[in-house]
């Protein structure tokens, strides 16, 4: 791609030298297979980097398309030089993928989605946020774990354990393949937290994994991670093997996660999901958490 100058600024591709420059506007791009973009303004010494763009070059949901983060200077910002990162972008994807994916959710009033907005991007996907008080909770779990048993729904080799005691190796690759991040680079994050104690990280012994006993060996059916924020548990990630799907995994560990972090003195627990994951949006509002947000990923169509 050839430097093109557009609103006030000259954009092209990050060179080696100006990749650590990009990527300390974009922390969160700091992985492998992405892009980036850079704009510029002024000549010689008075050049500056204003604004960077990363393309993240594989899809992170079911419908095509790359993620795009965009970050403009303050200073710099209102002169259509986001814009400018966004139809750049969308010439070096052209051809590549169907879209663009906005690289995380906004509530639907903040700056952020009126940007995506826009840009000619339109809502792809909602992530709802909820607060769930913890003992009415726990109690609804069990009574449904319960059920569970007496029906013959929880195969025989079925258990709940620590995080700490389950291949992290296989629990980064669930994972990451359920929010589209490297598996080494998840995995990386997960054995960094283990060996600092998880001290503002996951809590290895609160988190939960469920492995599942088979003829065939081990298997790791499920995982939910969290962390500690104000004195109370907050959902990372509550993820399901695709083959277990449909069963109890869920439930499971949503109750030992629950049990766990009321045992440790939590009153609530804060967790999301995709609006169209009814299961566990049902488990919130028949528990009655409340719903403390929206946020949406939006989608800018390429083509």
């Amino acid at each position: 791609m050839t430097a093109v100058h557009a609103a006030a600024a000259d954009i092209a591709l990050a060179g080696p030298g100006e990749a650590a420059l990009c990527l300390a506007l974009l922390p969160e791009a700091a992985r492998p297979r992405v892009e980036l973009l850079a704009a510029w303004q002024g000549r010689g010494d008075e050049r500056q980097l204003v604004g960077a763009a990363a393309i993240d070059w594989q899809s992170w949901t079911d419908r095509p398309g790359f993620p795009l983060l965009v970050h403009v200077v303050p200073a710099a910002r209102r002169r259509g030089i986001g814009q400018a990162l966004v139809a750049a972008a969308a010439v070096l994807a052209q051809g590549e993928t169907d879209g663009l994916w906005a690289w995380a959710g906004h509530p639907e009033a903040s700056e952020a989605a009126a940007f995506a907005r826009a840009c000619g991007a339109g809502p792809g996907q909602r992530l709802l946020r909820f607060r769930m008080a913890g003992a009415g909770f726990t109690a609804q779990l069990a009574r449904l774990v319960a059920a569970l048993g007496a029906r013959g729904h929880v195969p025989p080799g079925m258990r709940v354990v620590p995080l700490r005691e389950a291949p992290l190796d296989e629990v980064a690759v669930l994972v990451a393949r359920e929010f589209r991040n490297p598996p080494m680079v998840t995995l990386a994050r997960l054995q960094r937290g283990l060996a600092s104690g998880g001290i503002g990280d996951v809590d290895y012994d609160k988190s939960v994994a469920t492995l599942d006993d088979t003829p065939a060996g081990q298997v790791l059916a499920g995982a939910l991670l969290y962390r500690w924020a104000g004195g109370h548990p907050v959902v990372e990630a509550n993820v399901v093997a695709p083959a277990y799907r449909h069963g109890p995994v869920n439930v499971l560990q949503l109750h030992a996660a629950f049990v766990n972090g009321i045992a440790a003195g939590a009153e609530a627990c804060d967790f999301h999901c995709d609006e169209q994951v009814t299961d566990t949006v049902r488990i919130a509002r028949r528990g009655g958490a409340v719903q403390t947000g929206v946020e949406t990923r939006y989608y800018l169509p390429l083509g």
